[in-house]
C-alpha cells in the first residue's frame, strides 16, 4: 500500500532512446516518448491510468 493507504502498482515501463543529446525532441517530448512506451508495455491507454511517475539516473556516482 502507498503512504496514503491506497494500493499502487507498476504495470508498464518505458524509456527514451539513449543519447548524449537529443536535439530532435524537447524535455516534454522525452517524457511523452517514455510514457507512451510504458503504456504500450502495459497494454493500456492514457484514460486507463491515474498517474505517471518518472525518474532519471544519476550522472555520476561517488565512492
Amino acid at each position: 500500500m502507498g503512504a496514503g493507504g491506497e494500493t499502487a502498482a507498476v504495470i508498464g515501463v518505458g524509456m527514451t532512446n539513449f543519447s548524449a543529446t537529443r536535439g530532435d525532441v524537447s524535455m516534454p517530448g522525452l517524457v511523452r516518448e517514455a510514457a507512451l512506451r510504458a503504456l504500450e508495455d502495459a497494454g493500456m491507454r492514457w484514460d486507463d491510468i491515474d498517474a505517471v511517475v518518472m525518474g532519471k539516473p544519476q550522472t555520476s556516482l561517488k565512492a
